[in-house]
Formats: C-alpha cells, structure tokens, sequence
C-alpha cells in the first residue's frame, strides 16, 4: 500500500508539473504571437473574391490603429486552463495507446477537442474584438460580451463550437502525432523549437479551411450555424482558395508560435522537474558531520 501511495504522488507531481509547464507555454505563446493572430482574423473575415488583401497592408492596418493586441484579454484568459487541459490530456491517452503508431495522433485529437469545449466562449468574443470594425478602448472586452448575450443569450458562447472542436482537433492530433517521426528524421537532439515549427506549420496546413469557416461562424450576424454549410458556402461564393484565406500569417503565427510553445513547455518542465537540492551550501571549510 506504502509503495502504491508513493507511486500514485509520483504521478500526480508529474502531472501537475506538466499542467504548470503547459499553463505557462500557453500563456507566453498566445502575449507573444497575438498580432499574427489579429492579422489572421482579419484575413479570414474579409470576402470577395478579389484576393487583394495583403499581410503587409493587413499589419500596417493593425500598426496605424494600434489593434496589435486586440482579443488578448478573452485569448490569455483561456491559456492558463487550456494549457494544463492539452498537455496532459495528450500525454495521457498517448500513453495509452502507445501500442498504436499513430498514439500521438490520437492523444492531439482527443486534446485538441477537450480544450475546445473549455475556449469555444472566449474565442467567440476575441473574434468579436479581432474583427475591423470592433471598437478597441479599454471596456471592449467587457461590451462585446454583453452585445454577445443580448443578441443571442447563452447559446451565443457555443457559436463554432462543431467547427473549433475539428479546428483544434486536427491541428493538435498534427502537433503532437508529428512530433516522433519529426525526432526520428532530425535525430532525438533536434531542438524543440523546430520541430514544434514544423509540427505546427504541418498542422496549420490541414486545418485553415475549418478555421475560416469557425471565424466567418463566430463573427456571427446571420451566418450559417454549421461548419459544413459554411465551408460550402464559402467556397461557392468566393472560390475554393478562401478556404485558405490567411494561411500566410497562420502558418507565421503558429508555425513559430508552435515553435516557441514546445520550447517553453519542455525549458519549463524540465526545471519544475529538476530534483530539489540536498542542503543549504555549507560555509567554505566546514566539514560534514558524520565523516
């Protein structure tokens, strides 16, 4: 029984490092690639078929209205939950099904869809502020919420949730399923900050059609509920190459924000990690008892 006990604070030390570490990794990776995230909002909430917008007028747009960290009250608001939700959540089904080669698949899918559940409320409002026309003074936040409920209740925080769960559930089962065969292909002292680039440039690839759709969804006013209706419908009405309408920033903002992510959260685990020291230093000449 001593021994299970001992076993079982083991794992739940373990785990808890790993949500701190996740919690933390998350956290500086949404402050730090904010503007991107503005910039591919914007991209994916503009029509037309014209194609004309441009990522460099897009961030001179952001610089000249100063609209860098617009949303990041709702978006760092869920990064403290979200990251101890997806890093846990991945290394425990992974480990379950270690016997399966696509483990790590399976485990970003069933993380990615878990956390999608928990952020699906703040996304809805931090499209809301990303949007051009919202409003960008310091009671933003707290307006566009209210505007949110009045409009649509409670139901409102749901808008996009069938989009957000494939969204994250695809990038993240990409993320972290190509994680080993990244390793395996640049050899096991790969920094993680490539390979988190990689992995996530790989998993921006497969899920910016569904994140075009789940922003045109949350952006709300009229638009069709479900996420396949929207892809149809933005394809018809626009072409198919709006489905990957700010592909060039998500692919900056989360092929390095994927980078800096796996980076942090393996810096930051291994220090909560680290064993604790023996004993204060002893005094220069002081000798230890018992010798």
């Amino acid at each position: 029984c001593l021994h299970g006990l001992a076993m079982s604070g083991v794992q739940q030390t373990t785990n808890l490092n790993k949500a701190m570490a996740g919690s933390f990794a998350m956290l500086l990776e949404c402050v730090v690639m904010n503007p991107l995230d503005v910039a591919k909002t914007r991209f994916q909430l503009s029509t037309g078929r014209s194609g004309s917008v441009s990522l460099a007028g897009v961030l001179r747009d952001l610089w000249t209205s100063r609209a860098f960290w617009r949303g990041l009250a709702p978006a760092a608001a869920m990064q403290l939950p979200r990251g101890a939700l997806k890093f846990t959540v991945a290394d425990s089904v992974r480990a379950r099904f270690s016997g399966l080669p696509a483990a790590g698949f399976v485990g970003g899918f069933a993380a990615g869809s878990l956390e999608a559940v928990l952020i699906t409320p703040f996304e809805c409002v931090k499209v809301r502020l990303q949007s051009a026309v919202a409003s960008a003074d310091r009671d933003a936040t707290r307006r566009a919420l209210l505007e949110l409920l009045r409009e649509e209740g409670a139901p409102g925080l749901a808008r996009g949730l069938e989009a957000t769960i494939w969204r994250n559930g695809i990038w993240n089962a990409v993320y972290f399923g190509a994680q080993a065969p990244l390793h395996q292909a640049l050899g096991q002292d790969a920094s993680p900050f490539l390979v988190g680039c990689a992995a996530g440039a790989g998993g921006s690839l497969l899920s910016t059609p569904v994140d075009v759709a789940k922003s045109r969804l949350q952006e709300g006013r009229g638009r069709p509920a479900w996420l396949l209706l929207a892809v149809v419908q933005i394809g018809k009405k626009e072409g198919p190459l709006a489905l990957y309408r700010g592909l060039a920033p998500k692919l900056l903002r989360l092929g390095l924000g994927g980078g800096l992510l796996l980076w942090t959260y393996d810096l930051t685990l291994a220090t909560l990690s680290a064993p604790p020291p023996l004993g204060p230093p002893l005094p220069p000449g002081r000798v230890p008892s018992g010798t």
